[in-house]
């Protein structure tokens, strides 16, 4: 579950770092989150099914709500929980309920001449969305893709090919989260590596503290090197709260390529984020 989400049982012995962490203004509208984390936990379906890809933040009283949720009426109820909670002066709710998400794709495949004619049926579970179609095109599926993921509040789309038994998996992992090796832990996930058209996750940039490689410092002390290895996504075995845990050993991930910035290129002025990675967490391979 997210952090910036579930209500915390975690001492707050610096105030001051965790109302930075948490999207607070000050400590007063630390508390307001804090109350309201634990007013949405308190309905049983909203904590199931939505809270997790909720993003919460309070300002001055107000408390911003972003993310996905699986209907307008989920999205209508964390609204009216949110505004009576006591201090809350105003709520800015910019949650995305999935039905409207739905009604936008479609919008957009219906208005693009590539894929208007394709029938495409669209599902979306809290922002990321699937498409099918009987049309079996290679082309027409690469334009709904590019159309798709350009509608805003898309986190990601998939495309299920009817022939097929298992849709590809989505992972959007949270940055610094902890990754794990089969024999310990690796390193913090820093960036990831997106694919341009379907905005889901296919490589992890990992900051991996490598004991292998050693420097000293003033004192001579050794200390291991920080280096950024990619690590592409078939790697992964599972993504929990707890941490990414890789399919690989220590010594199996020193050996991946480590990120060269010439690889690679940064979002332009003109990319819309979604609710799960800010423009300078994101980068995509160049196309040769």
């Amino acid at each position: 579950m997210n952090p910036n989400v579930a209500a915390s049982n975690t001492p707050v012995t610096d105030v001051a770092s965790e109302i930075r962490a948490r999207g607070a203004a000050s400590e007063n509208d630390l508390a307001i989150l804090q109350d309201v984390e634990r007013a949405i936990a308190n309905d049983e379906i909203l904590r199931r099914i939505d809270l997790p890809t909720l993003r919460i933040q309070a300002h001055d009283g107000t408390v911003f709500l972003r993310g996905h949720v699986a209907t307008r009426p989920h999205r209508e109820q964390i609204e009216a929980i949110v505004g009576k909670v006591r201090g809350v002066r105003a709520v800015s709710n910019q949650v995305i309920a999935d039905d409207d998400l739905e009604l936008a794709v479609a919008q957009a495949l219906g208005r693009d001449p590539r894929t208007r004619s394709d029938f495409f049926h669209v599902a979306s579970t809290h922002g990321v969305v699937r498409l099918s179609t009987r049309v079996l095109r290679a082309e027409s599926f690469e334009a709904a893709e590019q159309v798709a993921s350009r509608v805003s509040g898309v986190r990601a789309v998939v495309i299920v090919n009817p022939g097929s038994q298992q849709e590809p998996r989505v992972l959007l992992p949270a940055i610094g989260t902890t990754i794990y090796c089969q024999d310990g832990q690796l390193g913090t996930l820093a960036r990831v590596v997106l694919n341009r058209s379907s905005r889901q996750v296919a490589q992890l940039i990992v900051a991996a503290r490598l004991q292998a490689d050693v420097g000293h410092n003033l004192y001579g002390d050794a200390r291991p090197i920080e280096h950024e290895l990619v690590i592409p996504l078939l790697y992964v075995d599972r993504v929990v709260p707890a941490g990414i845990f890789l399919g690989l050993t220590i010594g199996e991930a020193e050996r991946l390529p480590r990120y060269d910035s010439e690889k690679y290129v940064e979002p332009d002025s003109s990319w819309q984020p979604s609710v799960d990675y800010r423009a300078e967490d994101v980068c995509f391979a160049k196309v040769d």
